[in-house]
């Protein structure tokens, strides 16, 4: 064994630095494992704490006719269930600034001119203020922001073909007059939707 100890440590010291070099491969091997075992967790911890912090809702259900009143005290007394929160939705293309944009209209259950309160997937003000009117409207900024939009600007929203959606959406122009953020949606392009709150 002595024999075995003082070969190894001959082939060592007369490669010492190809020794080093494996050892150094070794600890960063080592060194990203054990990052990676320590990023899940914290990555769960802190999304986990986002989510609770905007209140974002756990199931989305949709309707072409919409729900009742007897339809919302059902999905109420479902067991776990906290709240349950209705809204419109009503896409439409819509032209913004001289360029033509898909859009989401989603409705706020607020006063108007103040942010809105006990709602799911709150919304964060980043720019400007909530519609003090009702032909105002918040634009959800896509993450890599929307170049060709800026407060003030008009969006008018191309109905001429949609005559059974009159009951929902009661006016085709709206002014942007503020920009937000969502947690529903933590990454989107511009070019391909724009969510619009009015």
């Amino acid at each position: 064994m002595r024999a075995f100890g003082k070969s190894a440590l001959r082939q060592v010291m007369s490669a010492k630095l190809r020794f080093l070099a494996i050892a150094l491969i070794v600890f960063l091997g080592a060194g990203i494992f054990a990052g990676l075992l320590a990023v899940s967790p914290n990555m769960k911890r802190a999304g986990d704490e986002f989510f609770d912090q905007k209140n974002l809702s756990d199931v989305h259900l949709r309707s072409t006719y919409g729900f009742d009143k007897d339809d919302l005290k059902a999905l109420s007394q479902v067991e776990g269930v906290e709240d349950v929160q209705t809204v419109n939705l009503f896409d439409a293309v819509g032209v913004i600034g001289g360029a033509d944009y898909t859009l989401q209209l989603n409705s706020l259950e607020a006063t108007l001119g103040a942010a809105p309160t006990n709602l799911q997937n709150k919304l964060t003000l980043e720019e400007g203020h909530w519609p003090r009117k009702e032909n105002e409207a918040v634009l959800i900024r896509p993450s890599l922001g929307a170049p060709g939009i800026h407060l003030g600007d008009s969006a008018t929203l191309k109905l001429e073909e949609r005559t059974h959606d009159t009951d929902l959406i009661r006016r085709s122009n709206y002014k942007i007059v503020g920009f937000a953020t969502t947690p529903e949606y933590l990454f989107f392009f511009g070019s391909a939707k724009c969510s619009v709150f009015f």
